[in-house]
């Protein structure tokens, strides 16, 4: 009796994870496409400075930065300068501490599977999760993860790919970096055909636009970060006071 209750529990706990795994792949497939160019470009790129297949793996295993992985690559081959090594992570991952915030919500009272969650979070990943919702029979937490889990998988995959072909033959990389953009792209207008969301495209977009306007294209990605934030907290306060006054 007591193993038969055991392997009900085993079953259920099994269909639990394959309903959230079955529900979050699809999601994963656009940056499946594109992490693969990209993380193959990587590994290829690492292979080219003479940094083999482990090396590639840890560091994307580890530092899982996808932009400040190909920035760091020309620091591996000079005198190691940690000072600068760490200014560099920080200014180009510096927008995560603004959309990082904004998943505290979503990651709320889901556990040990948070900490994952937080470590492994991305552009991609942020892009999905923030636009998705998991169908009713499907547990949040896992859904998230699977999410999560895929496209770290993804792009670590890719990086040892390309480093196993890098260490046989030579190709160039040049312009495959568009690829990143091109599924950004993607991702914005599927989020604009959504009516509700549209005002907040125009705000990114015109915050964008103002910050490269101000302080230049190669300056502007922490301004217009923080001229998006602050535009969509004085929003929010606006709607909270209008709900008190109502």
């Amino acid at each position: 009796m007591e193993q038969t209750l055991q392997q009900i529990k085993t079953d259920r706990t099994k269909s639990r994870y394959l309903r959230a795994f079955k529900a979050a792949f699809p999601y994963t497939i656009p940056v499946l496409t594109g992490f693969a160019v990209l993380g193959i470009a990587y590994g290829l790129l690492m292979a080219s400075n003479g940094y083999g297949v482990l090396w590639a793996f840890l560091m994307s295993a580890i530092g899982f930065g996808g932009s400040v992985q190909y920035a760091m690559v020309p620091l591996l081959t000079t005198v190691f300068d940690p000072l600068l090594a760490f200014l560099l992570s920080f200014m180009i991952n510096a927008r995560h501490l603004f959309y990082g915030l904004s998943m505290l919500g979503k990651y709320k009272g889901l556990g040990k599977k948070r900490f994952f969650l937080i470590f492994a979070l991305c552009d991609e990943t942020f892009s999905v999760v923030s636009s998705v919702e998991p169908p009713e029979d499907v547990e949040k937490g896992l859904f998230y993860f699977f999410i999560t889990f895929l496209n770290y998988f993804y792009w670590s995959a890719a990086t040892v790919a390309g480093a196993l072909i890098g260490g046989m033959i030579t190709f160039d990389t040049t312009g495959l970096d568009f690829v990143l953009t091109a599924l950004f792209v993607v991702l914005f207008m599927e989020q604009m055909k959504k009516k509700e969301n549209r005002s907040y495209g125009m705000i990114g977009i015109a915050g964008a636009v103002v910050a490269a306007m101000i302080f230049g294209s190669d300056n502007m990605v922490i301004p217009s970060m923080i001229i998006i934030m602050a535009v969509l907290l004085f929003m929010g306060k606006s709607k909270k006071t209008q709900k008190e006054d109502a």
